[in-house]
């Protein structure tokens, strides 16, 4: 089972990692495990995951709270966030 936790764990990672180099506009990681060399991109990759997780485990348990559309927007207006705190932090 352990196995099966980490595997999927970090795919779920590389996805995250995926999103934060296409809202930045960065060559995306060729490899699953292979982290930003910048830690403010990691920490956003760590941001989102931990927010997919939670929005999994909340539609998942409440899915009449929440409507397709309603996710999308959500997922939307967090990678804004996530984009809009990383070009405050960055000069130019």
């Amino acid at each position: 089972m352990g196995i099966v936790q980490d595997a999927s764990w970090s795919g779920e990672r590389h996805i995250c990692r995926l999103a934060i180099a296409s809202c930045h506009g960065l060559p995306l990681p060729d490899r699953v495990g292979q982290e930003f060399a910048d830690t403010g991109l990691e920490g956003q990759a760590t941001r989102l995951h931990l927010f997919v997780d939670g929005l999994t485990l909340q539609t998942a348990t409440f899915p009449r709270n929440f409507t397709p559309q309603a996710v999308r927007r959500i997922v939307h207006d967090e990678l804004r966030l996530i984009e809009a705190q990383f070009k405050s932090l960055r000069p130019g």
